[in-house]
């Protein structure tokens, strides 16, 4: 969709800011704590539109595909740790 869709890179331009989710957690412990994202993965989900912007679909591509394979390389970590 987003190759086909010339306005998309500036789109992804003027909501890159909000891309990355900023909240506080719940804890059962007691109060919220900040949300500290891993920059591992921030930098991770930020070559998406990076490559969508340039308009570069292979690494656009790549960049999604890197993303999956470590989401599902994190999550399997964790099933295994819990």
């Amino acid at each position: 969709m987003a190759k086909q869709n010339r306005r998309f890179p500036e789109y992804l331009t003027l909501t890159r800011p909000g891309l990355t989710a900023h909240a506080e957690l719940a804890t059962a412990e007691g109060p919220h704590r900040p949300y500290r994202p891993s920059m591992s993965i921030v930098s991770e989900h930020a070559r998406i539109p990076n490559a969508i912007i340039a308009n570069d679909s292979t690494a656009a591509e790549t960049a999604i595909k890197d993303n999956l394979d470590g989401s599902l390389r994190r999550y399997r970590a964790m099933m295994r740790n819990a």
